[in-house]
């Protein structure tokens, strides 16, 4: 039998200098720095998003172990977090639950493609896989949904992507961390805002 020594369990920095813990075979970013800078700005353009209001809705699909998560439940008034795969739902409960915001998000084992969008979202935070999004993309164009946060680590399916959300979103911002330095990767961050006349359901 092989010897097992030390705790096997893998842990990244979060952007709130916690540790954060993943799921056996769970996606990390590379680096505590870069995975940290890019909660941060994610969290921040959410923030930006919302404006300060206290009744803001959250909607986060493809969540992973909670590593925007953990950022995103204090600012909004709910927030649902939908991940497909049921480790990692279980320790992004537990990253939540040891910084005491356990109660502020609801954590979702489901398919992000077909997870139906809450009525009065605010925000929708994705992080897909290389694959891209291309079911939910052409959800969020006919919800009601004000703002995305698309966070895309490959840039031909993001622009895939984009254009089904163009029609129904203007961009604001799109922004291009340099993660992995001397490759041809980078993971880019684009914030659309609803555009006027378009998805005014209630």
């Amino acid at each position: 039998m092989p010897a097992k020594i030390g705790d096997p369990t893998p842990w990244i920095r979060a952007g709130d200098g916690l540790p954060l813990r993943l799921a056996a075979g769970g996606f990390g970013q590379a680096s505590d720095e870069g995975n940290a800078l890019l909660a941060q700005r994610v969290a921040q353009l959410a923030r930006d998003a919302i404006g300060g209001k206290i009744d803001a809705r959250i909607l986060e699909l493809y969540a992973g172990a909670g590593n925007f998560t953990v950022l995103l439940a204090p600012l909004a008034d709910a927030i649902v977090a939908v991940e497909s795969a049921r480790e990692s739902c279980d320790v992004a409960r537990m990253n939540l639950d040891a910084r005491g915001i356990g109660a502020r998000a609801r954590i979702v084992e489901a398919d992000a493609a077909s997870f139906v969008i809450p009525a009065r979202t605010q925000v929708v935070v994705l992080d897909p896989p290389r694959t891209g999004a291309r079911d939910v993309c052409a959800r969020l164009a006919a919800s009601s949904a004000k703002h995305v946060l698309y966070v895309s680590c490959d840039t031909q399916t993001l622009g895939r992507d984009l254009a089904l959300l163009v029609p129904s979103f203007a961009p604001r911002t799109v922004e291009v961390l340099e993660l992995f330095p001397q490759t041809s990767h980078a993971e880019t961050i684009v914030h659309l805002e609803r555009r006027r006349g378009q998805g005014d359901r209630k």
